[in-house]
């Protein structure tokens, strides 16, 4: 009989949490995605062109019947055709109807903000998330937010389990699990639950407690497309009443460099080492360093391509698997004004309180980090030279030194052999960038936007893809091929790049150098590298 009267105790207090019904709730359907349509598991970039072009056009064209339109023109892509009295949205506009969980309905939400990474994320988390004003008044509007289980614990998670699914250690699992277990707990929906198993029928809940539960890392964009993480996923998500998942869009075809660029700076760069940022050594192997035209077929060889419209691809299939409430919010990385702040804020469910206190901030200065300008060309130039011994002093030291004559002899890094993406590649990106834009793009929360006006945006597109294009945005240079140049292998007849000795990898000194003694130069010259 007890155990029958903890039974009678656990339903009745489950049905408490299930009580409000939510109305004019938009969600995905139940469908499997499947495969991505767009090919982006091949290498063979002529097919991947073939079989796009009629997905393309009848995208534009709004002629493919694998298209649910709604909205004036959103395409959900891969998805079903509705059942009758739903409506599909895979983006939330500003003008939708927002979902608000009062606090008196005591439905637990958990909002994920996934990234992907280069949009922005680190702007939202410092300025808006984890900020001295706004993390009280996020409070006010019931959001806790989960910091047990960061960066470093999803590495691991996909490093020691997710990415070998046969040799998965749980443990790191089991600890993922543990953050959002006790964060339910937290909330006023479990805490009810638990008041009631506890045997104490005074389930008033308390309105200062969280409803919504946030947890934001850019890893949640990089966990392996495998069953072993749909199943995990859809174990975690479960409990919860709804699950939002919110991603930023940023144009593909800006995206790809700054992640090549993300991808370069961890071989030169030491971004929290402050007094020696720079990594000075010839550590790198040759060739270790992948051109970009390389770092792009790497990504889509390995299946690491996590741009907005792959990680929307990925969390559809996800939450299709739930029975839950579930929605797919598209924010802008190129909000209004520069604004990602407010363009995450006002848009964040139920964020009512924090949202009405930016809008009070005018012109209010956001703690941005500064650009940093890394020398990604050079580099590639610089460590080559080392390998043919044309350089004995230190890696950055001599991209500076490099810098300053290339300027001062009038030479661009244009001129130098160029590796760039083929014209297969070219076509595959542009595809890809007009895809994503028709879909994420901020025209497509606008109702009935004219053809006309469509047709000059893309058109404003394809003039700053073609731009970046001729500014070969998409290159490398091909650093082997520019030390076979006399004109460029001739800038490193100078004692700026030269010491007495050879440097090791790790800056020791070796054999001694004889373009020392051949250029004449001096430990007095005031040129020497110090």
């Amino acid at each position: 009989m007890k155990f029958l009267s903890a039974s009678v105790k656990f339903l009745f207090a489950w049905s408490i949490c299930s009580i409000v019904v939510f109305h004019y709730w938009f969600i995905i359907d139940s469908a499997s995605f499947g495969d991505s349509i767009y090919g982006i598991n091949t290498l063979d970039f002529k097919d991947i062109q073939e079989r796009e072009q009629n997905d393309i056009q009848e995208l534009l064209t709004g002629t493919d019947k694998g298209y649910s339109r709604t909205n004036g023109g959103i395409a959900s892509v891969g998805i079903k055709k509705p059942k009758k009295r739903e409506q599909i949205r895979p983006v939330v506009s500003e003008s939708d109807e927002e979902i608000v969980i009062t606090p008196t309905s005591q439905k637990p939400a958990l909002v994920l903000h996934v990234g992907p990474q280069k949009t922005g994320s680190t702007s939202v988390q410092l300025n808006v998330i984890r900020s001295k004003i706004f993390r009280p008044l996020l409070k006010k509007d019931h959001y806790q937010e989960i910091v047990g289980f960061e960066y470093q614990d999803f590495d691991k998670l996909r490093k020691k389990c997710l990415d070998i699914p046969e040799k998965c250690d749980y443990s790191y699992w089991n600890h993922l699990k543990t953050e959002h277990r006790q964060a339910y707990n937290n909330t006023a929906a479990g805490k009810q639950i638990n008041a009631v198993l506890d045997g104490n029928n005074k389930t008033n809940a308390d309105e200062d407690l969280p409803i919504y539960t946030l947890h934001t890392n850019e890893e949640w964009a990089l966990l392996p497309h495998s069953q072993l993480t749909f199943s995990l996923l859809k174990e975690l998500f479960e409990p919860w009443n709804s699950v939002h998942v919110i991603i930023f869009y940023r144009p593909v075809m800006d995206w790809l460099p700054s992640m090549y660029k993300q991808y370069r700076k961890y071989l030169l760069y030491r971004p929290r080492s402050l007094d020696t940022p720079w990594k000075e050594g010839y550590q790198v192997k040759r060739n270790e360093q992948m051109t970009f035209p390389a770092f792009l077929r790497d990504l889509i060889e390995s299946d690491r391509l996590r741009d907005t419209l792959a990680t929307f691809e990925f969390y559809q299939q996800v939450l299709s698997q739930l029975k839950n409430h579930h929605k797919i919010n598209i924010m802008q990385t190129y909000a209004p004004d520069d604004e990602i702040e407010r363009e995450f804020l006002c848009k964040l469910p139920g964020a009512t309180k924090s949202c009405s206190h930016m809008n009070t901030m005018i012109d209010y200065k956001w703690n941005r980090m500064n650009k940093l300008i890394l020398p990604l060309n050079l580099d590639l130039v610089i460590v080559e030279a080392w390998h043919q011994n044309l350089v004995s002093i230190k890696r950055h030291s001599a991209a500076v030194a490099l810098e300053e004559k290339m300027k001062a002899l009038n030479i661009t890094i244009t001129e130098m052999p160029q590796i760039c993406i083929s014209k297969d590649e070219e076509e595959w990106l542009w595809n890809r960038t007009l895809v994503s834009e028709k879909l994420f793009g901020k025209s497509a929360f606008i109702p009935n936007t004219y053809s006309s006006d469509k047709a000059t945006e893309s058109s404003a597109l394809r003039s700053k893809f073609e731009n970046a294009l001729s500014q070969k945005k998409y290159c490398s240079v091909n650093a082997t091929a520019v030390l076979e140049i006399e004109r460029f292998r001739s800038l490193f007849d100078d004692c700026k790049f030269h010491s007495p000795h050879y440097l090791t990898r790790a800056l020791m000194d070796g054999k001694p150098n004889p373009k020392w003694t051949e250029l004449g130069c001096s430990n007095t010259d005031d040129d020497k590298e110090e």
